[in-house]
């Protein structure tokens, strides 16, 4: 498969849990290019509320390789969002 992952853009909330309080976190825009041609929007959650660029650039990539990976293992994009 030939396909490039990209990150165009996050938005920081918190979101509504299940179960328990609000979480933050950054729904990111991940584009898929090539062999599938959409955009998925990945939910990331911070570990801590004292939130860091790096920890930002860090869930920025956790993103982008949770859509590689599962298109590596056949996965076939649908729009909506994953937790990563």
């Amino acid at each position: 498969m030939n396909n490039t992952v990209t990150v165009e853009q996050g938005l920081a909330a918190h979101f509504k849990q299940l179960t328990g309080p609000s979480r933050r976190g950054i729904d990111w825009m991940v584009r898929i290019s090539g062999e599938h041609n959409l955009v998925v929007v990945v939910r990331t959650f911070f570990v801590s509320d004292a939130t860091s660029e790096d920890e930002k650039q860090s869930l920025s990539r956790k993103a982008a390789d949770l859509v590689r990976t599962k298109l590596e293992q056949g996965w076939t994009p649908v729009r909506g969002v994953l937790e990563a």
